[in-house]
């Protein structure tokens, strides 16, 4: 009897989903985006946009989810890992959903480019290209967002100030 019932603890504990032990680099800076963000983006054609974002992590730790608004459009991305590599999906009030990879790590900056299939071309198609976290090292709850967007037939960069709230 007694072995019976270590024998399903075993079977059962194997049944208990785990978070990956195998996160990336990236995945595990993206967690130090948790919590909610305020801030300002600039854009290169002088428009300023107020922005709120809401980092959280779901799935048993698997993803991490970010609920943006910006200037009351509401918008998704998530972040998880993929046979080791972060995979970013941004779905996007432009109509598009771009998939990014990372292309650079840093203890300071996380660079995300478009991945190489995307189905999107450049100054066709209305969408994020790609996306750049700066952190400050001496200050965990201020963060820089570098973007550039294709829209119509040319392309803006925007400069993100955020601030940690919660």
């Amino acid at each position: 009897m007694k072995k019976s019932k270590v024998g399903l603890f075993f079977i059962l504990l194997a049944l208990v989903p785990v978070a990956n032990s195998q996160e990336s680099e990236a995945f595990n800076q993206m967690k130090k985006m948790l919590g909610t963000w305020e801030g300002t983006i600039s854009v290169s054609d002088g428009t300023v946009i107020e922005t709120t974002s809401e980092f959280k992590l779901i799935s048993d730790g698997a993803t991490i989810i970010e609920a943006i608004v910006e200037d009351g459009v509401e918008m998704a991305t998530t972040y998880s890992d993929k046979d080791g590599e972060l995979v970013v999906k941004h779905y996007c009030a432009l109509g598009t959903e771009p998939i990014f990879e990372p292309s650079s790590v840093s203890g300071s900056e996380l660079n995300l480019t478009l991945i190489s299939n995307s189905g999107y071309t450049e100054g066709q198609d209305d969408f994020v290209t790609s996306i750049t976290y700066q952190y400050e090292q001496s200050n965990p709850d201020s963060v820089i967002v570098l973007s550039t967007v294709s829209q119509g037939s040319g392309a803006l960069s925007r400069r993100g100030t955020l601030s940690r709230v919660q």
